[in-house]
């Protein structure tokens, strides 16, 4: 998991060419301007999905097998949170479709601001969409890059 700002974000292109591309087009739109809806960067290697929702309070710990996830806060905050898959009991087996794994347990929380981002890798479980102090309107951008 790696957590930064997005004027950081060429402090991690050498992670991988699908990664960099991936920042890069985060860094160059205006993504407040963008609707939520699905956008293709580079088909199916690399597409991001636009969210505008209320935060809230859940324990649907989540991983990925297929794609890397690149969370991006557009506008407000939220909390995050992430552990290992160890820590963990499978509650829905693997979705190939969607590829979505969820879990029970616990997953400490990290605070993700506007204008900060978060990679998730398959190995890192997360819990997003969390409350910081009470139910807020948030536009998220999630980056799905292929591993």
């Amino acid at each position: 998991m790696i957590k930064d700002n997005l004027k950081n974000a060429h402090k991690y292109y050498k992670l991988s060419p699908r990664i960099e591309a991936a920042l890069k087009y985060l860094e160059a739109n205006n993504l407040k301007e963008f609707p939520p809806d699905k956008y293709e960067i580079d088909g199916e290697n690399i597409f991001m999905n636009v969210q505008e929702y209320e935060t809230k309070v859940s324990n649907n710990i989540e991983s990925h097998q297929k794609y890397i996830d690149i969370q991006y806060m557009v506008t407000g905050e939220e909390n995050m949170g992430v552990t290992s898959l160890d820590n963990l009991e499978v509650t829905q087996k693997y979705n190939e479709e969607n590829d979505l794994i969820f879990y029970k347990g616990t997953a400490p929380l990290l605070l993700v601001k506007e204008g900060e981002f978060v990679i998730f890798y398959p190995e890192d479980a997360h819990l997003p969409c969390q409350i910081v102090e009470e139910s807020a309107k948030v536009k998220k951008v999630i980056v799905k890059v292929k591993k």
